[in-house]
């Protein structure tokens, strides 16, 4: 009789314990579900309202990665620093930059694609070797010796960071857009009587100018190199970083002294002094050039610069690569040209050619009227009528491709 009342309570231990795991088990599922659920309805809340983290925004519907938008903010970066060094660092500039190549590059491939032109991924993927082993054979002679077999980075390393550095869908499309027109529709263009006219006009219209050109190192000859810092000014300095905290700290964590930090100091308000004045010399020779006294004399002697001239350049040759002088292609002094009157002694500028700053004098704009239309005229076929061609589609479909941005890549103010 006691064992059955034993076996009964162990048989009842046993279904009590099997009911409590399937209640906790069952729980668990149940808490599984709700938090799995809560994040999905957040992350599907997060694309309904367009802020969605994945993606930088849409071009025509297409969602744009952040690898992609990166890879076009890269080449914004880089083109920033080379013609607009003081906007390199500019968000939104460069935000609005990426958004536009890549909108470009979309109009491009759709234009393209239709035209049956396109660029492989195996085709990549070869350049993309080649470039690797170039680079490989390069760091090999010159990191061959002092360095052991781990600190030598393998070809496939090297090709895979290559290939990791930019997503390969952006590469693609960056060289359909930029060798569509010249590798693809490579072909002769005949000219019509009106467009021969034009270009002999172009041909046979003349322009002289005069023009002074300086950098940072021409104008820093003229301030000198002496620039004396007060000892109240390295003090002053750096008991400012003492308050701001951004002294850089000891092995005990404590600030570094004065005196270790004095060469430093020294050195930036040397620097910024110069700054100073390299900006009030430019400023001076921006004064002149609006007085109307002045003439671009005047600002050659301050800038410490010759006149150089420039006399009977066609106007065919301003967007040439043989031009003579780089400047000539400028944006804002081909607008200039419609607004500011030859012969008058009037200055323009700056302009702004790498590293180099300009001014200039319009001095004469000549129409040869006896120049004659060439009845031979042999046409380049990467002349810019087939990028005019292309360029008049683009703007055609271009109304199909609207952006639209993700809001942590909007500008603030914008819809």
């Amino acid at each position: 009789m006691e064992e059955e009342i034993v076996e009964q309570e162990t048989l009842k231990s046993k279904v009590m314990r099997f009911i409590v795991f399937l209640l906790v088990l069952l729980l668990v599922g149940m808490l599984s579900i709700t938090f799995i659920q809560g994040d999905t309805d957040k992350a599907f809340l997060e694309i309904l309202s367009g802020n969605d983290k994945s993606v930088a925004g849409k071009v025509a519907g297409e969602k744009i990665s952040l690898d992609y938008f990166n890879a076009a903010k890269k080449t914004c970066v880089d083109i920033y620093r080379e013609r607009f060094p003081s906007l390199a660092d500019d968000t939104n500039t460069l935000n609005n930059c990426a958004f536009s190549i890549i909108r470009n590059q979309k109009i491009d491939k759709f234009i393209a694609s239709n035209a049956g032109y396109h660029i492989s991924e195996l085709a990549i993927k070869q350049d993309i070797s080649e470039e690797a082993r170039k680079r490989h054979k390069e760091l090999s002679d010159t990191r061959g010796a002092g360095y052991s077999e781990e600190e030598r980075i393998s070809l496939n390393e090297l090709y895979t960071r290559i290939l990791n550095y930019v997503p390969i869908n952006f590469r693609q499309e960056y060289i359909v857009s930029r060798s569509f027109g010249d590798a693809f529709l490579y072909s002769e263009v005949k000219e019509t009587e009106d467009e021969k006219k034009t270009k002999a006009e172009f041909d046979n219209t003349k322009l002289s100018l005069n023009y002074i050109s300086f950098s940072d190192e021409d104008l820093s000859k003229i301030i000198g190199t002496d620039f004396p810092v007060l000892e109240d000014e390295i003090k002053k300095d750096y008991d400012s970083s003492v308050k701001t905290k951004s002294l850089p700290l000891d092995q005990d964590g404590k600030p570094l002294s004065l005196e270790s930090r004095k060469p430093s100091i020294l050195n930036k308000l040397r620097d910024e002094k110069k700054q100073t004045k390299l900006s009030e010399l430019k400023a001076k020779i921006l004064a002149s050039k609006a007085d109307p006294n002045s003439n671009l004399t005047t600002l050659s002697t301050i800038a410490n610069v010759p006149v150089q001239n420039l006399n009977g350049i066609s106007f065919s040759n301003l967007d040439s690569k043989d031009k003579v002088a780089n400047f000539l292609g400028n944006s804002s002094l081909l607008k200039d040209m419609t607004k500011i009157p030859f012969g008058k002694g009037r200055i323009g500028g700056p302009y702004t050619d790498k590293n180099q700053t300009i001014y200039v004098e319009f001095k004469e704009l000549k129409f040869d009227s006896q120049g004659s239309i060439k009845k031979e005229n042999p046409i380049d076929p990467n002349i810019s009528k087939i990028r005019m061609f292309i360029y008049e589609i683009h703007q055609a479909v271009a109304g199909n491709f609207p952006i639209e941005k993700s809001k942590s890549f909007a500008v603030q103010g914008e819809p």
